[in-house]
């Protein structure tokens, strides 16, 4: 697989940083960047971001791979793995029981889903300036064009729009 761009990595890092500054301070758990997240012996993936509930971080036991299911996990779509992150995995993810999948998409949407028994129900689409509050962490606001290095051309283009 080609290895993310500057772009995703920024989106990536910041977003880690937002969710364990909520994370850690709450004692929710923790979350990871890039780990190998064995969904069962023969499905593996390596999502951008992983989130364990401190109920569930014993699935990280070893520090090698997560074993079962994230309680959510957070692709940044690129170019080259848009196709596989909206479909392969999304029924991967569902099908072995992730409670939360996020979609960060190259035009500053993010897409949350909650895994139901009827499949995935998508529960939030929302473009910048909207905030974006999770469900899974009630209290938290996310700036997505702050998070993804677009504010001020976000705001730029509000202000031509006006």
């Amino acid at each position: 697989m080609a290895r993310p761009r500057g772009r995703h990595q920024k989106i990536i890092g910041k977003l880690y940083t937002t969710l364990s500054a909520h994370i850690e301070p709450n004692k929710l758990g923790d979350v990871w960047f890039e780990v190998e997240v064995d969904l069962t012996p023969t499905r593996t993936y390596v999502p951008d971001l992983s989130y364990l509930t401190a109920e569930h971080l014993t699935r990280f036991e070893d520090d090698i791979a997560i074993q079962g299911p994230p309680d959510l996990v957070v692709e940044v779509l690129s170019p080259s793995t848009a196709r596989r992150d909206k479909f392969h995995k999304l029924m991967a993810y569902q099908k072995t029981s992730v409670p939360w999948y996020w979609l960060i998409d190259e035009e500053l949407i993010i897409i949350e889903y909650k895994n139901t028994p009827e499949g995935y129900l998508l529960t939030q689409a929302v473009v910048p300036p909207d905030p974006f509050s999770p469900q899974l962490f009630p209290g938290l606001v996310i700036n997505l064009a702050e998070l993804m290095g677009e504010l001020e051309t976000v705001q730029v283009e509000e202000d031509q729009h006006e």
